[in-house]
């Protein structure tokens, strides 16, 4: 061979292999574990929004709502009669009463302006007067009476000025709870005791009284009902007491 073309084909050879680059990779051969964990996409059925699996177990559904668990306020209580302290009430909607047991008036602001007490109740009674006539419904029930008033049924916006009882205002009431058609206010019982022993039938302003109620009843035993004309408000006692 010619020493030129010898040297033609040597410097060939030397070029082609400088100007060559690296092999080309494997296809087949694995990328790196860091590699497939970012490029592989993810397997969670919700995707968070950060893209990495969801972990979070899925929330629980609300509960269905019902009624209110809430209690209705409570009714507020009824209001009580002008004097409920301690005392129980009939099925007639009155306070029952013992004998020597207090009662009374008492206004919106809690002052008590009337104060009662039965001392007593009779049916062994004595006329005293000339013209004493027998009973007419049966027999005389004498009714023993205390009352005393507050000064403050004088003032212009009392609830009352005065305290009015008599028999007029009473009505008696058979052991069987039969309600007598007769009044217990008759001639005969306005007639029978000497003024001196009655109690006043109307009883003003800061005063005291102490008399008889006397009633013309069927009965010689039952209930005795006294129910206030301003108020309203009634009271009952056994009798004989």
């Amino acid at each position: 061979m010619n020493r030129p073309v010898f040297t033609l084909i040597a410097v060939a050879l030397l070029v082609a292999g400088c100007s060559g680059g690296a092999p080309d990779a494997d296809p087949t051969e694995p990328t790196s574990p860091e590699t497939a964990s970012a490029a592989e996409p993810s397997r969670s059925d919700s995707p968070s929004p950060t893209g990495t699996p969801s972990t979070a177990a899925p929330s629980a559904p609300a509960p269905e709502t019902t009624e209110a668990t809430t209690s209705p306020p409570a009714p507020s209580p009824s209001q009580e009669p002008a004097d409920a302290t301690g005392s129980a009430v009939s099925p007639r909607g009155n306070l029952i009463k013992r004998l020597g047991e207090s009662a009374g008036i008492i206004d919106g602001n809690g002052v008590r302006l009337v104060n009662f007490v039965v001392n007593s109740i009779s049916t062994n009674v004595q006329c005293t007067t000339e013209l004493a006539v027998p009973a007419e419904n049966g027999l005389f029930v004498a009714v023993d009476v205390s009352v005393q008033t507050s000064p403050a049924m004088a003032e212009p916006d009392a609830l009352i000025s005065s305290f009015d009882m008599s028999s007029s205002w009473f009505r008696a009431i058979s052991p069987e709870g039969i309600s007598s058609n007769a009044s217990p206010d008759t001639f005969a019982s306005l007639v029978c005791l000497d003024d001196a022993a009655l109690l006043p039938s109307s009883i003003g302003p800061g005063e005291n009284a102490r008399g008889v109620v006397l009633l013309d009843v069927q009965h010689p035993a039952g209930i005795l009902i006294f129910e206030d004309f301003y108020t309203g408000s009634a009271w009952e006692w056994t009798y004989p007491g």
